[in-house]
């Protein structure tokens, strides 16, 4: 949980012929509002998905309490939040895949196949959270798409603080070592510059095991290491032997792709004596999407040729797997080609169950530097002979290597996983290639000119407002600018306070046609407001005298707001009866959405910065009765509380801030207030 508190401001106008107005702040007390950070990870169903990265996940979201974590679900994962099986703060939200019938951008047919597949799938995505806030998004380096994020979402109305890349694998590098069947040259060097640009375009990078062994390409960027300690699963100290007697089962656990090497499993099963071991069995998932090809046939094909007594038995779960299968008699072979970490060897050999295990895995690194007292036996993938020896080692010395093994683990357990391991990751600092940052804008700007929003897709999804007499009504400015208000507007519907009443008024100007088709499409939740034609001040004034909300906020079109701005000032103004209103720390950003500063209020004229479309800073809520009759001048309306002008248009009194960053103004070239 992130600490924040509120501080009680008093505000009042200096009138001086040789200095501008300026604001005086008296810090009286504190109030803990609690700010849990809100993640977005970019991965399906990892409750419900066997995979080192979706257990990579669950640990994140289970040893993290402090932070909300959202995620898409194509169903499993909705189905076991709804019986009460997940974390409280993990929170799955539905997801579509978008088909070719909807396309938010121009040349949305451009491009190589992959670039289209994962311009849609993040278009899918944003569909569903339009309007959303999240402090970091997450997204997994085997989905190359982390260059897009921005771009789409920002025509969704969807601001985002940092962009996370976690290094679990690159699908270029499982894809060159595929079965000759699945192997496709073009589309691995498309993705290939995919997963270059991802890198890049991510703000921070961090790894969970030795990047060297799976990366083929340098970068200069900073990449994190995590400490693996805190997301590995626990387990009780194991018995001091395994159950039953004569040789063991041999397994392979484990997707049974090329890369994970269930083919280097069977050929080196081939070389075993028979009489060495029980059953050779694989589990694991399969390549349930391409029936005409599955991966278990091709294996157990191999297998017939070779003459191995081989068992596929499916997929099986964690609760089998640990039970029947670490727990029990067994030896389990992993000899993938490439694998950034590998859970199941780090879950078996916890559990007391001898492993060989493939030198090109992080687990392979970890275990020989941190923990070398049970470190297993090392096979070179590409040595299948010499493979074949250890294992009949291990074999023909099972009871007494699995009575060590075991005997070290009860001896010396692994050290406890940390608590909010990740605050220190998704809290560092900042750092992508300049060049991805200008393409994200450019990219940005010809998404947003489709109004994907105003697509049926987009009307479907979009959050129901209650109806009701509203207590906040929120002013939004107008300067003709249809997609620039299309993400305010979403933002606004996501707003956490249910009394809010919004209109759209024009900055001196009737509403344009396609201002007004962007208002229709949000239904009776927006009315649009004739401008009263004398620039913005009129506008603003026009605006406030169309609602009747006691707390006013105005808003320009291109601002967007944290869902739980209204409901923080509602909750810190009826506390502080006294109060005028409250303001907010307030984020720049670039014209796809990336931070460029923090802008906080002081006492100076800098209180609220300008930015260029003519309006204060953003996220200020002001009581009605504070606002004077007289409406402000338009160079007023250009800087409200800034100028001796601006304060003229309010009452002094006291002003509320909370220190949490809760608006975001984007195209505002301003120098931050507050220090990286």
């Amino acid at each position: 949980m992130v600490a924040a508190f509120l501080r009680r401001a008093r505000i009042r106008a200096q009138r001086s012929t040789d200095s501008p107005a300026s604001l005086i702040y008296q810090q009286d007390r504190e109030i803990n509002l609690g700010y849990p950070v809100r993640v977005l990870i970019l991965d399906f169903d990892f409750y419900n998905t066997i995979g080192g990265g979706q257990v990579f996940y669950r640990r994140i979201i289970e040893r993290n309490p402090g932070s909300e974590f959202f995620y898409p679900s194509r169903g499993p994962d909705l189905i076991s939040k709804r019986a009460g099986r997940l974390p409280a703060n993990a929170h799955p939200f539905a997801f579509q895949d978008i088909e070719g019938g909807w396309h938010a951008w121009p040349g949305d047919h451009e491009g190589h196949w992959t670039t289209v597949h994962y311009r849609r799938l993040i278009a899918g995505v944003a569909v569903a959270i339009q309007g959303a806030r999240f402090d970091v998004v997450d997204i997994p380096s085997f989905l190359p798409a982390a260059h897009l994020i921005r771009p789409v979402f920002s025509a969704f109305g969807i601001s985002t603080g940092a962009i996370a890349l976690s290094l679990l694998g690159w699908m270029s590098v499982s894809s060159r070592n595929a079965y000759d069947f699945e192997r496709d040259l073009e589309t691995i060097s498309a993705i290939e510059a995919a997963e270059r640009r991802s890198m890049n375009a991510a703000d921070i990078r961090y790894t969970i095991s030795d990047i060297g062994l799976h990366q083929t390409w340098p970068t200069e960027l900073p990449i994190l290491p995590l400490d693996m300690h805190d997301t590995i699963e626990t387990f009780p100290p194991p018995d001091a032997m395994p159950p039953g007697e004569g040789p063991p089962d041999i397994w392979y656990v484990g997707r049974l792709d090329r890369a994970k090497g269930p083919d280097l499993f069977i050929e080196l099963m081939a070389q075993v004596p028979r009489a060495q071991y029980g059953r050779c069995l694989l589990t694991g998932p399969d390549n349930e999407w391409s029936p005409q090809q599955l991966w278990s046939e091709h294996v157990l094909a191999q297998a017939r040729t070779l003459g191995v007594e081989a068992e596929y038995v499916g997929r099986l779960s964690d609760e089998a797997l640990r039970a029947d299968v670490f727990s029990g008699r067994s030896v389990v072979v992993i000899p993938s080609r490439t694998d950034t970490f590998n859970y199941v060897a780090l879950e078996a050999t916890l559990s007391g169950c001898p492993v060989l295990l493939s030198e090109r895995t992080g687990a392979s690194v970890f275990l020989q530097e941190r923990h070398p007292g049970i470190c297993p036996p090392m096979m070179n993938p590409d040595d299948t002979g010499d493979a074949a020896d250890k294992l009949a080692d291990i074999l023909a010395h099972y009871p007494d290597r699995a009575r060590a093994l075991r005997k070290s683990l009860r001896d010396t357990p692994f050290p406890a996983p940390r608590p909010g391991f990740m605050a220190d990751v998704y809290g560092a600092s900042h750092e992508s290639a300049e060049e991805e940052r200008a393409e994200s804008a450019a990219a940005a700007e010809a998404i947003a000119a489709k109004l994907p929003l105003l697509a049926p897709l987009g009307e479907a999804w979009r959050p129901a407002r209650p109806a009701g007499a509203p207590r906040v009504s929120l002013v939004v400015v107008s300067h003709d600018r249809p997609h620039a208000l299309t993400a305010t507007l979403a933002s606004l519907m996501r707003q956490s306070y249910a009394d809010i009443d919004i209109v759209v008024v024009a900055d001196g100007s009737p509403l344009a046609d396609g201002v007004r088709d962007v208002v229709r499409a949000f239904g009776r939740a927006v009315r649009p407001v004739r401008g009263a034609g004398h620039g913005a001040a009129a506008a603003i004034e026009r605006g406030i005298a169309e609602t009747c909300g006691e707390l006013i906020g105005i808003l320009s079109d291109g601002d967007l707001w944290h869902p739980d701005l209204v409901a923080e000032a509602v909750a810190a103004l009826d506390a502080a009866p006294g109060a005028i209103g409250t303001c907010v720390d307030w984020e720049s950003a670039d014209g796809a959405g990336a931070p460029i500063g923090t802008h906080r209020p002081s006492a100076s004229v800098q209180l609220f910065p300008t930015s260029p479309s003519g309006l204060p800073g953003a996220g200020i809520l002001m009581r009605r009765h504070a606002l004077r009759a007289k409406p402000p001048s338009d160079a007023a309306a250009r800087g409200i509380l800034e100028a001796e002008d601006g304060l003229a248009a309010i009452t002094a009194g006291e002003l509320l801030h909370i220190p949490l960053t809760r608006a975001y103004r984007r195209g505002a070239r301003l120098a931050p207030s507050v220090p990286a």
